[in-house]
């Protein structure tokens, strides 16, 4: 989805033309396969919702009154002209959401210089759904292969490194546009580069997880960049090693900021946008293989992400009968691209189990996959957990 606050958008929105001509057809007919016969215009804010689906009914009836033997197409309004506000562009993906909104913008310019020469008039709806289900164009439609999350929008934090970055790469791969939140200060550089990796777009939101002003801008830029949230993969986090009789209150605080309480914000928000959606959601969280397997001097880790384990459980029990799936992943080691081993982490990590740094890296877990993949299932699976286990390059064994 686009939308459109230009100047150009909103001066469309404020005309005439714009609201004379919400019926008149598209400029020329190949546009009816993206933008259909008519647009939707908005004159306010009131019963929106019923509007849209009053637009699919009419498109309904007149389907099943002109068109057999094809599959009906999409029925919801493919372009939205909401009067002082802009126009709205909706397509399966941000490529198509652009020709829409070209298309749109041309309609409305040749309807409104034709208007002025003489009165002219669109071909009938009869003919107009003939040339949308033209058996021609419907073959060359069923040859276009759909990735898996196109049309979806996720959101992953820490996706400028380790797991978060294999899953930002992972999702965008399969089609959905990844809202890629870090601290990293080359995430800009990093998001090009996936983009021009998978061709798909994305949104890097620099972000302090623990200020929670932070977390409330960036839903906003995502709701007016992409209109929504299907995905959440709650994946960034610290890790300060210190035995239990040490850890100082300011540690103890920003491990739970970080690891507990954003990734509790981030799903609650992304839950009020799904319920509002009505199409369901998933909610994933990365609480790590310490939820089972706690080591020393770990408590301000391990007690911060057992509450965000908690929170999933309860996103899962309130989510459920809105078709909202929350789970755990518990994923082992990995080193490979992680920040989270600098500043001595590792070094301390390694020293607490009695190893080198070379015996503690023997195991790493080399299944990013399967959190991408656990991502972007649309199963029955909700409350659960998945664990990602590594791999022993030691001894040869999981």
């Amino acid at each position: 989805m686009i939308i459109d606050r230009s100047d150009e958008g909103r001066t469309i929105s404020r005309s005439i033309e714009a609201e004379q001509m919400e019926k008149s057809g598209p400029a020329t007919p190949d546009m009816l396969i993206r933008t259909k016969y008519n647009y939707l215009y908005l004159e306010d804010s009131n019963k929106i919702k019923e509007k849209i689906e009053g637009f699919a009914e009419e498109y309904r009836k007149d389907y099943e009154k002109y068109v057999s033997g094809c599959s009906m197409h999409d029925p919801y309004p493919a372009a939205i002209i909401a009067q002082g506000y802009g126009i709205i562009a909706i397509g399966k993906n941000l490529v198509e959401a652009g020709i829409i909104l070209d298309q749109i913008k041309h309609t409305l310019y040749v309807n409104s210089k034709a208007s002025k020469i003489s009165n002219h008039k669109f071909i009938s709806k009869k003919e107009a759904f003939e040339m949308e289900y033209w058996p021609l164009e419907e073959a060359k439609l069923k040859k276009t292969v759909k990735k898996p999350l196109e049309g979806t929008v996720s959101i992953v934090t820490g996706a400028a490194n380790g797991i978060g970055l294999e899953t930002f790469r992972k999702l965008s791969i399969n089609g959905s546009l990844v809202v890629a939140m870090d601290l990293d200060e080359n995430l800009q550089n990093i998001c090009e580069k996936v983009k021009k990796e998978t061709k798909v777009s994305n949104l890097p939101i620099h972000i302090d997880l623990s200020k929670d002003d932070q977390i409330s801008d960036a839903f906003s830029k995502i709701i007016k960049n992409f209109g929504g949230v299907d995905i959440v993969f709650n994946n960034a986090g610290i890790l300060k090693s210190e035995p239990l009789d040490v850890i100082s209150i300011e540690t103890l605080d920003l491990h739970y900021k970080i690891n507990g309480r954003a990734p509790f914000l981030i799903s609650r928000e992304a839950f009020k946008i799904m319920k509002e959606q009505g199409i369901g959601g998933n909610l994933i969280f990365n609480i790590t293989k310490n939820l089972t397997h706690p080591g020393p001097g770990m408590a301000s880790y391990g007690t911060s992400k057992a509450f965000a384990a908690q929170a999933c459980h309860y996103f899962a029990k309130e989510g459920g009968k809105f078709g909202i799936r929350a789970n755990i992943i518990n994923p082992d080691k990995i080193f490979k691209g992680s920040k989270i081993w600098e500043n001595g982490v590792l070094e301390s990590r390694a020293k607490a189990k009695g190893q080198t740094v070379d015996e503690y890296k023997t195991t790493e877990s080399s299944e990013k996959r399967g959190i991408a993949r656990t991502c972007g299932e649309h199963g029955s699976c909700n409350g659960k957990r998945r664990y990602i286990w590594g791999y022993n390059r030691l001894h040869g064994t999981y």
